[in-house]
């Protein structure tokens, strides 16, 4: 091999080797740049998570739950609203003026323990005990919730008497309980109760309450007494993620509320009936 082809390869090889190590740069310099790139998604990934989080900490957030009272404990209660309210931070509140009207009609008899049964112990249906359902809303979020709204369904009674029975009928031929009202129609109507707002903890303690908002009269599951309110969503503006937040209600608390229905019925009293 002559000095000429000895320097022509060597020069081919050096291209080679040249091209080679310019390629692994190139590839280099890519890998480099996607590790950048997603390292750079990643921090922005978490400092959105860490904002969303901080956020959610200082938000508006509200809780809802049934609570329910048989007729003379509730009658009590609200006749010493003022000073109950001021002990346990809570407000009753009647969200339609219907409503109002036909409960404090009832106040009186069932405080001077009237009309606090119904049913009769020795028949199938056997006795239960007449009693007042509410939903309780509190904030536990650090912001106030603000302009609370429940969408509800809402039915007065077909005798336009609060001391008067009426059940809702079933496709089935039956009777609805109250926690299975969602899927009544016939002369239900849908509303929109304004509950107003709720400060959040980050407001002193004296101005912070819960809601106990009113919503039947009943006896039983089944059993219904005039204006029947049921509730489906409720929401509120928070004013630190500048959106309007909603939750279901009874879609979500229906099962609990029906094993608390379900126990005031007292039933036959079977042995001691004739």
């Amino acid at each position: 091999m002559t000095l000429d082809n000895t320097t022509k390869i060597v020069s081919i090889v050096s291209v080679i080797v040249g091209l080679m190590i310019s390629a692994a740069g190139y590839f280099a310099n890519l890998k480099l740049q996607s590790l950048q790139e997603s390292v750079t998604k990643l921090t922005v990934a978490e400092k959105d998570m860490d904002i969303a989080k901080k956020s959610y900490e200082v938000a508006a957030r509200l809780t809802t739950d049934f609570s329910l009272h048989l007729a003379r404990s509730f009658a009590i209660q609200y006749s010493q609203r003022d000073l109950s309210g001021a002990q346990s931070h809570e407000q009753i509140l009647f969200p339609t003026t219907a409503l109002s009207e036909e409960f404090k009609k009832m106040l009186g008899n069932w405080e001077s323990r009237k009309g606090l049964m119904t049913g009769k112990a020795c028949q199938q249906e056997g006795l239960k005990a007449r009693q007042v359902v509410t939903l309780v809303i509190g904030n536990i979020g650090n912001a106030d919730a603000l302009d609370i709204r429940i969408k509800a369904m809402e039915k007065a009674s077909p005798f336009g008497d609060p001391a008067k029975r009426w059940q809702e009928p079933s496709e089935t031929g039956g009777v609805l309980g109250y926690y299975d009202l969602l899927s009544a129609s016939k002369g239900w109507t849908s509303t929109e109760l304004r509950i107003g707002d709720l400060r959040g903890l980050g407001s002193p303690e004296e101005a912070r309450v819960r809601e106990k908002v009113v919503l039947a009269s009943v006896s039983g599951a089944s059993d219904l007494f005039g204006t029947i309110l049921v509730p489906i969503e409720i929401s509120w503006y928070d004013n630190v993620t500048k959106t309007r937040q909603s939750l279901p209600i009874m879609q979500s608390l229906a099962p609990a509320l029906r094993a608390d229905l379900l126990g005031a019925e007292i039933g036959s009293l079977g042995s001691a009936c004739p």
